[in-house]
């Protein structure tokens, strides 16, 4: 397959402000198709991938080294921002090959070694992927909210060669990283201990790598994902499926930006002065952060201004001082830049996009930042880790006449499909399991033939997930088959709490699911029937959860019934029905007693 040369044309993911110029999903879908049927660099055909017949581009760039690459024309402009810190897109490449060269010659990286990356939003975290992925080594980005339990578990998964940590996740972690004798390098913290210090190792390092050849088949990374059994499960990636989902989005983009321009340039109306930039808001470690946020700015020049951790109160101080175009959070984040006080202090009207994932967003919140940023139209994509966040989107005039709808197919090479039980195919208007196919879906679960079996069906990825199609091709997701919870984009696995509920001595049954909240989507509640005699409440139990939990899993609202909790014919936990209960009845949680 051809590969890029540096300075190809690629299109500008800017998105333009007056929504009024946002054209359809349907103009969008007919500009794609004559893209791909009159530019060879982005023409499509189905080819046998995953066990399936995909829609797939006949070229793509020869690695995500090449991609890189596509940052030539923009060597010299900001990249990252950090801080204080400012480093250009070549300063930026110089970094990562010296870090490549640190990770071959210091710790004995090669191809097809795991590099785990536990970190906050710093530019190392960037530095180290671009580096472990230009050896051929397998990226795997560990949740920065993970106990050392967890973080455990995923080690002895994937058994890294190599750990790159701050000094939070190695005050965490270290002890888990040390007892499997896996190298760490601390960076921003001084190195305790066996670990190594990221500036110390760096300079020893020589300047470049020694070459290596890396191929689309060749894995580029896992992602752990939380399923239904309350294990995480590692996604695996090949170069091939991160390199589709970027360009899939470019050809998108590309499309958008084409009749968006078109309709100003005969309305007379000038295009944003403002050059691309976004705020990092959402962690590296998931698909939006990782794939839609860093590795889209190669091709467009995008400035990337990093932020540790969410802040409103910063997030409105830098989109006004880096002058922000683009925002991409959870809807929690989206909203609270409009609903926290102190809108009116800082100037936010560079913003021209608004995009949303992760999570659904509450219809009235598409009203409400229409109204906040008259410039700025919101957006919103469905996508799964185990199809590196490819899936729909939706913006413009289709979002604001179908809030509740998560857009259509990213063309040109996203599918849905909504299949029964038996995996038939669904008319349009029929609910069923929302099934996925294009080249981005992973190769399969790390260790995990079992699932991976389960999951990909004839190219198709079995997403879990609740929905369907109206008779113009909009996706609406109307539930979740897995029983799982996400609270402000983090996936959690209602087995995963009750399991760690019924460590406690005096709980005899648990019952754990999602409750709608307006700031985080959904919030985790339980219902606890206790042991004979217990005496429990929420706040020990709550103490006992934070030992084994991440915070964000923690039961925010508790319940406790005197009698057992209903069951199915089956004797199973009637989840529905406890559910249905007890969500009615949110001012008595925690108070102890039946409903």
């Amino acid at each position: 397959m051809a590969s890029f040369a540096p300075g190809q044309k690629w299109f500008s993911m800017t998105v333009f402000p007056q929504l009024a110029y946002r054209p359809s999903a349907a103009a969008i879908d007919a500009a794609v198709a004559k893209l791909t049927a009159e530019d060879p660099a982005f023409r499509v055909s189905r080819q046998p991938l995953n066990g399936g017949q995909i829609l797939a581009f006949d070229q793509l760039p020869a690695n995500l080294a090449a991609w890189f690459d596509l940052a030539v024309p923009f060597a010299d402009q900001d990249f990252l921002v950090f801080e204080d810190e400012r480093l250009s897109f070549a300063e930026t490449r110089a970094v990562a090959d010296r870090a490549a060269a640190m990770m071959q010659d210091r710790f004995a990286v090669a191809k097809g070694d795991r590099v785990m990356l536990g970190l906050r939003n710093f530019p190392e975290w960037i530095i180290a992927y671009m580096a472990a992925v230009t050896l051929g080594a397998i990226v795997v980005p560990f949740n920065a909210w993970w106990r050392a339990g967890e973080a455990g578990f995923a080690l002895d998964d994937c058994t890294p060669r190599l750990a790159i940590v701050d000094g939070e996740r190695w005050a965490a972690w270290g002890d888990e990283l040390t007892a499997r004798r896996i190298a760490a390098v601390v960076v921003r913290a001084p190195a305790v201990g066996p670990a190594h210090a990221w500036t110390a190792e760096m300079a020893a390092a020589p300047e470049a790598p020694r070459p290596v050849t890396v191929g689309h088949d060749d894995d580029a990374t896992i992602l752990y994902t939380s399923g239904s059994t309350g294990t995480p499960k590692g996604a695996v990636s090949t170069q091939r499926a991160v390199l589709s989902v970027l360009k899939c989005w470019a050809a998108y983009f590309g499309a958008l930006r084409g009749l968006t321009e078109a309709a100003m340039a005969a309305a007379g109306t000038p295009p944003p002065s403002d050059p691309v930039a976004s705020l990092q808001t959402v962690p590296l470690f998931h698909v939006t952060g990782c794939n839609a946020l860093f590795l889209m700015c190669f091709p467009i020049g995008r400035k990337l201004v990093l932020m540790p951790k969410w802040e409103v109160a910063e997030a409105r101080r830098l989109i006004a001082a880096e002058r922000i175009t683009h925002f991409v959070g959870v809807p929690t984040q989206s909203h609270e830049l409009l609903s926290a006080p102190g809108l009116a202090d800082h100037d936010l009207s560079s913003l021209v996009d608004i995009g949303g994932g992760g999570a659904a967003r509450p219809a009235s919140h598409v009203a409400d930042l229409l109204g906040a940023f008259p410039n700025a139209a919101p957006a919103l994509g469905y996508g799964l880790t185990e199809t590196n966040a490819l899936g729909c989107v939706t913006n413009g005039p289709d979002y604001a006449a179908r809030p509740a709808s998560t857009g259509r197919p990213t063309p040109p090479t996203s599918e849905i499909s909504i299949r029964d039980n038996a995996f038939a195919a669904l008319p349009p208007g029929a609910v069923g399991e929302i099934c996925l196919r294009n080249p981005a879906n992973m190769r399969g679960y790390w260790n995990r033939p079992e699932a991976t079996q389960a999951a990909l069906v004839d190219g198709w990825f079995r997403s879990g997930d609740l929905g369907y199609l109206d008779d113009d091709g909009f996706l609406f997701i109307v539930d979740r088959a897995k029983d799982i919870i996400v609270r402000g984009g983090e996936n959690i696995a209602a087995q995963e709490v009750e399991n760690c509920l019924y460590r406690h001595p005096g709980v005899a049954e648990a019952a754990v699911f999602g409750l709608p909240d307006i700031r985080l989507g959904e919030i985790v509640a339980a219902v606890i029937h206790p042991a004979a005699g217990a005496r429990l409440d929420g706040a020990s139990l709550r103490s006992h959860a934070e030992v084994h939990l991440s915070h964000f899993k923690i039961p925010a609202r508790i319940w406790f019934s005197a009698a057992p909790l209903p069951r199915t014919a089956s004797e199973k936990i009637d989840k529905r029905a406890v559910r249905a209960l007890y969500s009615e009845h949110r001012e008595n949680a925690d108070k102890g007693g039946g409903i």
